[in-house]
Parts: C-alpha cells; structure tokens; sequence
C-alpha cells in the first residue's frame, strides 16, 4: 500500500509524541514493504533548508513552507499536506492527532482512506487559543470519527470517547523497544537524602508542570522537587526558570538539569 502521514514536523527529528511516532511507524511499514511519504515543515531543521522532498530509510519526505508560527503554521502545513495527498496516488492517508485532521476531507474527497489517532483532550490543552481548543478541535474530533477510521493508543481516551461523542473507536496499545535502554547510576537518595519529589514527563504548559513547580514553591516544602524529561527552548520554560529562582531547593535542580 501507498501510505501518507501528516501531522508531524517530518522523520526523523525528535519533538514530541507526533514524531516519536513517526520515527517508529514509518520505518516499520517500509520494511514490511509498503510505498509511505512523511508530509512535515520545510523550515524545521536546517538540514532541510530549501528541499521540497527527498528520501532517507526508504521513507519519502515532503516539506511545506508555512508563513506562520507554532499555531498558525501547524495548520498551514496540514492543509497543504492534505492537498499534495489528495492529488497523489496514495491508498491510506494517516493524521496524527485532530490538529491536522480537520482537512481530512479534502484526500477523502478523492477517495483515499482516511486514519486518525485521535490523541489526547486537544481542546483542554491551555496553549492553543480557546477559539482552535472549543471550536476547531472538537470539529477534528468529529471528522476523525465520521469522516475516517478514528484509532487510539489509550485505553482512556476510547472510553473518553465512548462517553463524550457516543462512539466506539478502536484501542491500538503501545509495543516496547526491544532493546534495553542503558542505565544510569543515578542516587537520588543519596543526592537528597532528607526525600524529595519526583515529576517525569515532557516539561510543557499542558502537561501543567509549572503549576506543579508553582505549587511546590508555595507549599514551602522541606524536601526537594525533581523533575525529569523532555527540556524546552522557548519563552514559557526560561519563564519558568526565573521563577523557580524563588525556590533555592528546586533552583539546584533546575540549573543543572534544566541546562
């Protein structure tokens, strides 16, 4: 089968879920034989200054240029990724997350069988403006469902379904790595033997990790707060970190993780 996957910034970088799903589908479908392109940003990743397409690991890559920012560019590229799939000869067009799936009409116009993960509850999520989390979310919500095949990879998030649009989707869990991630001698207890608290996820607005920095600030806990994944570059998380200085016991930690 021809496939086409929209919804990431590209393969193979390395961003969040959008992509770390790419980097594990789309090299998995070519050695089972199948024709997959990857739509993403053309502005990205300095590697791929300039390049409309090419092609590594079998995978073909496609990038549109987008005038916008985070926000507005995350849709400019999903519809111009969803025109260059309706007019291609692909079978199966795959959309990662509602956010981009609100163009799913436009390849199912032509034909081409549609697939969404459905993610998460987008239209919770604080960084997008209320009029893309109330509106348009909810809208990608329905057009998953309707206009496609809706899969998720949360047992939560079909029940979520079931109760909030009346509809059963289908529930694809997570495999695992087959290789043993390294492991690290890292003592936490004898780093902070009085206790601490430990936070593990992507460090982002809607993962809510600095109302938890900011709780744990205000609660003048006795005890350390330690806060382990993924580091952001941007306004929000050095905003973080000015106030985070407020706390000498999580400004340890912050400043020579965080860095």
């Amino acid at each position: 089968m021809k496939i086409e996957i929209i919804g990431s910034r590209g393969y193979p970088f390395s961003y969040a879920s959008a992509e770390d799903m790419v980097r594990q589908f789309a090299p998995r479908l070519v050695r089972d034989g199948h024709s997959v392109v990857v739509h993403g940003w053309a502005g990205y990743d300095d590697s791929v200054y300039g390049k409309k397409t090419d092609k590594i690991d079998g995978i073909i890559r496609k990038f549109h240029k987008t005038p916008g920012g985070k926000i507005s560019g995350q849709f400019i590229v999903a519809l111009k990724s969803s025109i260059s799939a309706a007019f291609s000869d692909c079978d199966i067009v795959f959309y990662i997350f509602v956010n981009s799936s609100i163009f799913s009409w436009i390849p199912k116009l032509f034909r081409k069988k549609i697939f969404t993960n459905v993610d998460g509850i987008m239209w919770k999520d604080p960084k997008w403006p209320k009029g893309l989390r109330h509106i348009f979310f909810p809208l990608g919500s329905y057009f998953s469902i309707f206009i496609g095949k809706a899969i998720t990879d949360s047992y939560h998030m079909q029940q979520l379904y079931k109760n909030r649009f009346r509809v059963n989707i289908d529930w694809i869990g997570y495999g695992c790595e087959t290789l043993i991630p390294k492991k690290e001698n890292i003592d936490l207890n004898r780093t902070y033997p009085q206790g601490y608290y430990l936070i593990v996820s992507r460090i982002t607005p809607h993962n809510l990790t600095d109302l938890m920095v900011k709780g744990f600030i205000q609660a003048n806990s006795k005890y350390h707060l330690v806060v382990a994944g993924h580091t952001p570059n941007n306004e929000w998380y050095f905003d973080l970190l000015k106030y985070s200085k407020s706390s000498p016991s999580i400004f340890a930690w912050l400043k020579s993780a965080f860095t």
